[in-house]
C-alpha cells in the first residue's frame, strides 16, 4: 500500500516537473518568435490539470493570436485563461486591449456589409463593457505611479 502511494507522489511530481519544463520550452519560442511551435507546445499544456499552467498556456496562445491580428480568437484565449485565474491581471488587459484592436478594425469596416463576424464582434463588446471598465480601473489602481506602454503585455 505504501509503495503505491510512494509511486503515485513521484507520478504526479514527474508529470508536474514536465510540463513546467515544456512551459519553459514554449514561452523561450513564445521569445524567439517561433509562434508556430510554441502554439504547440502551449496547446499540449491545456491537457495538464494544473490550473495555473493552462490559464498561462491560454494567455499565450492569445498573445500569438494578437500578434497574427486574430483579435476574435485572442479574446476567447484571454477568457479561456480568466476562467481559470479570475485574477490574472495580464490577461485581463491583454482581453481590454484585444478588444479594443477589433472595435478600431471595425470601425475601419463601417462602410462594409454585415456578416457574422461582424455581429459576432458587437455581441462580443457589447456583453463585456463592465469588465473592461473594472480591468481598465484595477490596472490604473496599481499603476498611478508609472507610464503605460499602450501595447500588449507578455509578462
Amino acid at each position: 500500500m505504501e509503495y503505491s502511494f510512494l509511486l503515485t507522489i513521484l507520478n504526479v511530481f514527474f508529470i508536474h516537473n514536465h510540463f513546467n519544463a515544456m512551459h519553459n520550452e514554449a514561452v523561450e519560442n513564445y521569445y524567439k518568435n517561433n509562434f508556430t511551435v510554441s502554439k504547440k507546445i502551449f496547446e499540449k499544456i491545456i491537457e495538464t490539470n494544473d490550473t495555473n499552467l493552462k490559464a498561462k498556456a491560454y494567455f499565450y496562445i492569445g498573445n500569438i493570436k494578437f500578434k497574427e491580428k486574430k483579435y476574435l480568437e485572442a479574446i476567447a484565449q484571454y477568457k479561456n485563461a480568466l476562467r481559470l485565474e479570475p485574477e490574472m491581471e495580464e490577461a485581463k488587459y491583454n482581453l481590454v486591449f484585444a478588444r479594443s484592436k477589433l472595435y478600431e478594425n471595425k470601425q475601419k469596416q463601417n462602410d462594409a456589409k454585415p456578416n457574422n463576424e461582424t455581429q459576432q464582434i458587437n455581441e462580443i463588446l457589447n456583453e463585456t463593457k463592465q469588465l473592461e471598465k473594472n480591468a481598465i480601473n484595477n490596472i490604473n489602481a496599481k499603476n498611478q505611479n508609472h507610464n503605460h506602454n499602450h501595447n500588449i503585455k507578455n509578462w
